[in-house]
Parts: C-alpha cells; structure tokens; sequence
C-alpha cells in the first residue's frame, strides 16, 4: 500500500473514498465535512498533520518515525496519508507530477482552511463557577446573554454575549428552588428561564437573578422531561424521552396537546431529545432514535418526515441532537458532529463543522446578534461552550431555491 511521491507531488496507489472536501480511507479514516480525523488519533494543526502515535514535523513536511518519506515541500507515505500545507489531494488513482498542480488553488484553499467560525470557547470540566459538567442546554436571553443547563453540577450558569461569567445558580435537590440533572432550557416571553428539571419530572422557571417563579407539570404525566421550547406566546413544547411523547402546555401549565408514542413509524418516537419551534407554531422534533427530524402542526397533525436519505450527507446512520431556529425561520440541526440548516427537501446545508472546533456538539442556540452558541461535551474530554460567527443573511440567497428552509 505505499505511495510513491516526486517534488510537490503526492502519487496514491490505492483508492480512498471521498466525500465532498473531505478524505476518508479504508484504513480507518473517520471524516466529517471540511476535515480530516482518525480513530486512532489524528490532529491537524496549521501547515501539518500531526499524529499522537509517533509523527515528528520538519519544515514544510511531516516525518514519522513510523515509515513517511519526505521530499521537497511533499510527502510520501507508505501507509496513505497524502497532504499538502493545510490541504489535501483526495480522489482515487491521482497522478500528480511538478507543476501539474494549480499552486494558486493550494493557496486559496490555505486561506479558506484558515478561516474558522468560532468565536470562543467557554470552560472546561469542573465544578467552580465557569466550569462544567456535561452541559446540555442552551438559549439566548434577550440581552444577549447566554444560558446554559449545567447538567451533572445541576446548576444554571449565565455568562455575557461574549463569553464572561455573569453568576450562577441552583443545587442538587428536589425542592422547588433546586434541580436534579437540569437538561434543557427557553427563554419564556418575559425572559425568565424555564429548565426541564429531568429526574424531578417537572419544568421549573426562575428570574435570571435565580429567584424560583413557578412549576409546570408533574410525575403524574411526565416522566422524563428533556428538550423544551416556547412560542411567541408563551406556550410550552416539551419532549418526554421515556414517554416518547411531545406535550404541548398553555402558558398556565396545562396540557394543551399531546402526541407521539414509542415506534419507528412515521409519528412515533424513539427518544426524541431535542425539540424548537418557529414563527408559524409548527413544532420540529429532533428524533434520534429513528435518526430524523420530524415538523408538526401545533395541535400535533404530522407535516413531514426527513431522514438520512433526506439529509444526503454521505453517512447512513445520522446522530440528530440539538435543533433551533434563526431569525429567517431557518431550522438549524446537529447532525453527526456538525451544524446544518435543513432544506425544503430535507437536505442538510452546512453551516458548521470540525474545523471550526466542533467535536461532541449536544445544543445549538441562535442569539439575535448574529452568533450560534453551541453546547459539547463527553464524559472524559471536553465540557463546553462555542461562540460561533453565523449570519442568516448569508444564507438567504437559498431562498431562491426550491431546496430552502421549513415552510409548509
């Protein structure tokens, strides 16, 4: 399996699978849009790929010890790895020779590679305040401000537009003013903060200073409460991923609506985590365990049905979490470790990926200066906020297209 290199030049020999800016191999490659990872440790960095098993960078190229040759400026690999400076010649069967590569589409890749959405990160694993552990939730208040369900430290954190530890509040209990694996969070017309408070089977709602307001539902039609969203008036949309069930509550608390059941078919369920609504009241369901996203009218009559033949992004089994809405009613989904607007037809457009320093994303949160606030964590790596650069208006030309956003 080895590739031969010449000056500036890779020469595969094998065939690696492509997928659109992307690379994978049958060697163990595991890619994701705009990027390249391995499961066995591959990092990239600016200019290089650096491994944790062993590789050593020189200028301009990489050396391993564990059997790359290098020439000019290039790379020679005898187990499949084929690079340039920040790019990277997929396709199978390229033959590359001195010059028979456009240097100037190297460096306009170079440049494009080096632009990264990502504002910045919030926190890492702990318990002091700024810290986390498995953050789940996530929502904008008016101000700007950033909500976030500390989940395992069963607390609400609140941190300014751009990143600043404001205050905190809450502890593990099961009395009105504490909480017990806080999941999800909105914000409520009045800008309080309603929290699926999971395990205590109830939404709670506080003041953003942390003053208790009031409880909606109980253990008597709840079990496991998990995503959460509010109209325009004040209705609720919660998510019961044990039911498999959505409710929809007035704003005093009562059930307006309920629908769904455990299943794969069309309005069933299989632990819907994650739900939103837009402007029009339809209801989108992020259904994860039957891998697609689910749009419904308010009183719960089923609209449409998108799945991994839908969505066309090359993978078969798609992970669907975190789903909000923009202010151009774009339906915004995290699907397999990257950020997507869903089209018309169900085609996932993306928006962010791991080159912009997603890895584990959970929720997704659209604030209203222009910015997507995403949520990610796993048990023993990262425990996180990102800050991203996202404008609806750059998307807006799609509106032209038949393939655009949800509007039934």
């Amino acid at each position: 399996m080895a590739l031969g290199a010449y000056p500036n030049s890779v020469v595969p020999d094998i065939s690696p699978m492509t997928y659109p800016n992307s690379v994978a191999q049958d060697i163990g490659l595991m890619t994701f849009p705009n990027s390249v990872a391995t499961y066995i440790g591959l990092m990239t960095y600016p200019n290089s790929v650096v491994p944790d098993i062993g590789l050593m960078t020189y200028q301009n190229s990489v050396v391993p010890d564990i059997g790359l040759m290098t020439y000019q400026n290039s790379v020679a690999p005898d187990i499949g790895l084929m690079t340039y400076p920040n790019s990277v010649v997929p396709d199978t069967g390229l033959l590359a020779y001195r010059n028979s590569y456009d240097m100037s589409d190297v460096r306009d890749r170079k440049e494009e590679a080096e632009v990264s959405k990502l504002v910045r990160r919030l926190g890492r694993k702990g318990k002091n305040k700024g810290q986390f552990n498995m953050p789940t939730g996530i929502a904008i208040t008016k101000a700007g401000d950033i909500v976030v369900s500390d989940t395992e430290n069963h607390r609400i954190q609140i941190f300014s537009s751009d990143g600043v530890f404001k205050h905190m509040f809450g502890s593990r209990g099961n009395e009105l003013t504490e909480l017990c694996y806080p999941v999800c969070v909105a914000m409520t017309t009045d800008d309080c903060i309603a929290v699926t408070d999971s395990v205590n089977a109830c939404i709670k709602v506080f003041a953003q200073c942390g003053e208790f307001q009031n409880k909606y539902g109980n253990d008597s039609f709840l079990e496991f409460p998990y995503g959460i969203a509010i109209t325009h008036d004040n209705f609720m949309i919660v998510s019961d991923i044990c039911k498999h069930k959505i409710f929809v509550l007035y704003p005093s608390g009562g059930i307006y609506s309920e629908f769904g059941s455990y299943g794969s078919k069309p309005r069933e369920f299989d632990h819907p985590y994650y739900v939103t609504v837009n402007t029009k009241k339809q209801i989108i369901v992020s259904d994860s365990g039957n891998s697609s996203v689910k749009i419904f009218q308010f009183e719960g009559k089923l609209l449409r049905v998108f799945s991994a033949n839908d969505f066309r992004i090359g993978d078969t089994f798609c992970a669907v979490q975190g789903v909000c809405t923009d202010s151009l009613d774009n339906t915004i989904l995290i699907c397999n470790n990257a950020v997507y607007i869903v089209t018309k037809n169900g085609r996932l457009w993306e928006v962010i990926t791991a080159k912009d320093g997603l890895s584990y994303p959970k929720c997704v949160a659209f604030g209203h200066a222009g910015r997507l606030t995403v949520t990610q964590s796993v048990s023993s790596d990262r425990h996180e906020v990102l800050i991203m650069e996202y404008s609806p208006e750059d998307f807006k030309s799609l509106n032209s297209l038949l393939l655009y956003a949800i509007s039934v």
